[in-house]
């Protein structure tokens, strides 16, 4: 009988693994549990949940979303100035990942309006102003700067040198007030019988002692002085 044992045990397993092998080949509804992580998500990588059949070998899967980054505060990298954007940047608490942004440009530090050339009359003047931390410089036009004119009074003639009329002129380039000053005439001297001038008191020439005139200039002028000076000795002589 012990013998005989070891062959029927036998014979049973071979007859029923065929058995079982065409119960599990039928068509049936799996049974699956519930979802569990087989591997768990991070923001660099997928996770993914695995669940199972009770009834077979059947298993599914799925894909864990990965995580959103998780980052710190903002902090300064490369500050901004008057001539170059700055850097913040924040770094993932749980992996190399990192985000950047611009800071923007700052203003320039100009100081104060300094004139370069100073306006005029016909022309417009120029101030600058330079940034305190570049050195950048910035410009604009001074308006040309109005006329101011003064009035130049009228000079009289005088026997020998001319005179004119009221006008004016500008004081800071010269310009004159159109239509300017009339020049006048010098007046010429006016002589009396001494032969001194009526307008400047000024002795001019010797006039003829017999008639009192001015024989110069005159057609055969120095034949009648002559002949008036030969009649001048003649009237003294009678005369004594």
């Amino acid at each position: 009988m012990k013998r005989l044992f070891p062959l029927l045990l036998l014979l049973l397993l071979l007859f029923a693994a065929p058995a079982a092998e065409a119960a599990d080949d039928e068509p049936h509804e799996h049974v699956f549990g519930e979802w569990y992580i087989v591997t768990d998500a991070t923001c660099t990588e997928a996770g993914e949940e695995r669940r199972d059949c009770a009834a077979c070998d059947a298993v599914e899967t799925r894909e864990i979303p990965m995580q959103d980054h998780t980052y710190g505060d903002w902090y300064t990298v490369a500050d901004a100035t008057c001539t170059a954007l700055g850097e913040e940047r924040r770094d993932c608490e749980n992996c190399d990942a990192a985000e950047t942004r611009e800071i923007p440009m700052k203003d320039h530090a100009f100081g104060e309006w300094k004139t370069v050339t100073e306006p005029e009359c016909l022309r417009a003047g120029l101030a600058q102003r330079v940034c305190e931390s570049c050195g950048e410089t910035e410009t604009k036009p001074l308006p040309m700067r109005a006329h101011s004119f003064v009035t130049d009074p009228a000079v009289a003639p005088t026997c020998t040198t001319e005179g004119r009329t009221e006008g004016a002129h500008c004081e800071y380039c010269g310009a004159v007030l159109w239509p300017g000053p009339t020049t006048l005439k010098p007046l010429g001297h006016f002589l009396d019988e001494h032969g001194d001038c009526k307008i400047c008191g000024e002795h001019i020439k010797d006039l003829c002692p017999y008639c009192g005139k001015d024989h110069d200039g005159q057609l055969f002028g120095g034949f009648v002085a002559w002949l008036h000076s030969i009649l001048l000795r003649l009237r003294q002589l009678f005369q004594r």
